[in-house]
């Protein structure tokens, strides 16, 4: 019984091969890994998009109505700078 060219199964083995079976599964793959990749970059974004909006919350209003992120962070930069500078 299992001499040198014993082959052992994998679970989900169930023996049969078919022409295009590597390619299916190696495309299955592949579009696993780009979904997770997609999915993994929109909560990158939801998550980036809460910042910005939590830090428009805590700075003092602006006259404008609408700021730019970079307008967003020059002022939590000097918001922040201010606040170091009243500590000493």
């Amino acid at each position: 019984m299992g001499g040198p060219r014993a082959h052992s199964r994998s679970a989900d083995d169930d023996g049969e091969n078919f022409p295009g079976d590597n390619t299916n599964n190696a495309h299955s793959r592949k579009e696993s890994t780009r979904r997770q990749r997609i999915e993994a970059e929109q909560r990158r974004r939801d998550e980036l998009r809460e910042a910005y909006a939590e830090l428009k919350d805590v700075l003092p209003a602006k006259l404008s109505q609408k700021s730019t992120k970079i307008d967003l962070l020059k002022r939590g930069d000097l918001s922040l700078s201010f606040s170091l500078t009243q500590l000493v």
